[in-house]
């Protein structure tokens, strides 16, 4: 079997070489549909769906490629793929659902957060309201999600019955209002959680941390007894007289409450607009603190101290106004250091997010194939290599490295 599926591949790439797509396509399609799993054919024939205009045969591969990437475990080259899936499919619900969870394990919040924004705007105008609950909850459940974001999440679980869920939640938010010192506020959400899972011993304890303590019993003092006057005193009948004349009409009282009018109603804070300004506030504040990070990066690496810059570059790269410059200076260290499987990663980082020129995506790209090539990694190099030919016609030596590749895969000098 692995001799045929060897024979398959030659002749594929040869149909490819000669430029015969339809042929080439049936043969990708004979590699894929034996062995779904090849998500490196999955990937070239999805490539050639797109050349000969068909999107949504391409959306298809792209996804059955990511969605066996993503199985496996190899997040960031899944996530390049779904995005491929969005470049021919714009707002695939499954792609952008599987790029939010892809971005929520790596703690790339902001991105995350934008792609769970995008799923609730489509899935309520799609009338999928249980859909939008299911991102609103997702937000709730991020590693830096605020108290708001958190408390949201468990009221919509609590709506749903997922009540142990919920208190889960809730323990994260009275974790942190513990960490800005607010107790009481902390044991008032411990005390809300404990009846969601009583079985819970964990919040069980931290209720009995948190307890203020109780105030101390107090003295009941007998009042002196009073002295009356004799010529002080007074008779019942005065004092019927005294309290009928400071007598309320309750009859009256209660219409003039009746006719009252009702108290407007507080306008609800509406949950996109809210999202949106939460967004916006923690983008800001990431993207400052990543800035001084990459910085700090920069310095480190003038300074030969790579160690210390991978650190700070690292933590640059997961917000995305950085990510591109940030990821490109790791991959660069890494092919210093000679491992390329590393430096692949970073450059697939990199390619994650929109390049500042076109020339500095090209020559990313270059490098990637150059580095898988490298590796040994002929099919994915020859992939991209055919990708930059596409956006880039005569780009360097692009045709001639497809063609040594090609023949490479074919088995020829």
């Amino acid at each position: 079997m692995p001799a045929e599926r060897d024979e398959t591949l030659k002749k594929a790439e040869k149909l490819l070489k000669q430029g015969k797509m339809a042929a080439a396509i049936a043969e990708y399609v004979r590699l894929v549909e034996d062995k779904p799993s090849d998500w490196n054919s999955a990937n070239v024939l999805g490539d050639l769906y797109v050349k000969v205009g068909q999107p949504g045969s391409a959306a298809d591969i792209f996804t059955r490629a990511a969605d066996h990437l993503y199985g496996e475990g190899f997040f960031p080259r899944a996530s390049a793929v779904y995005k491929k899936v969005l470049k021919v499919r714009s707002g695939d619900d499954h792609a952008l659902w599987q790029l939010a969870d892809i971005a929520g394990r790596n703690r790339l919040s902001l991105d995350a957060r934008s792609y769970y924004g995008r799923l609730i705007k489509d899935r309520r105008a799609a009338g999928n309201e249980q859909g939008a609950v299911d991102c609103v909850i997702r937000l709730g459940l991020l590693d830096d999600a605020t108290i708001d974001a958190r408390r949201t999440a468990a009221k919509a679980l609590i709506e749903r019955g997922e009540a142990k869920q919920a208190a889960r939640v809730i323990l994260g938010v009275a974790d942190l209002l513990t960490k800005e010192e607010r107790l009481a506020e902390a044991f008032e959400a411990l005390k809300e959680a404990a009846p969601l899972d009583p079985s819970n011993q964990e919040i069980q304890l931290k209720l009995a941390d948190t307890a203020p303590p109780a105030p101390p019993a107090a003295v009941e003092e007998s009042p002196p007894p009073v002295e009356v006057d004799a010529m002080d005193s007074f008779s019942a009948e005065e004092g019927a007289v005294v309290l009928e004349s400071a007598s309320i009409d309750a009859a009256a009282v209660l219409e003039e409450f009746a006719a009252m009018p009702d108290p407007a109603p507080a306008e609800p804070l509406p949950l996109d607009a809210f999202f949106e300004e939460l967004h916006g506030k923690i983008a800001r504040d990431q993207e400052a603190r990543a800035r001084e990070h990459f910085e700090s990066g920069v310095r480190h690496l003038t300074e030969d101290r790579p160690t210390e810059a991978i650190t700070n570059l690292e933590e640059a790269a997961r917000t995305p106004a950085l990510r591109f410059e940030a990821s490109s200076q790791l991959a660069r260290i890494y092919q210093g250091r000679g491992d390329l499987q590393r430096a692949i990663e970073w450059i697939e980082r990199a390619l994650e997010v929109p390049t500042p020129a076109a020339e500095e995506r090209l020559a990313l790209m270059y490098d990637l194939a150059d580095a898988l090539a490298t590796q040994g990694e002929t099919s994915r190099a020859l992939a991209v290599f055919m990708e930059v030919e596409s956006e880039s016609s005569g780009y360097r030596d692009v045709r001639e490295r497809i063609t040594q590749l090609s023949q490479a895969e074919i088995g020829k000098p």
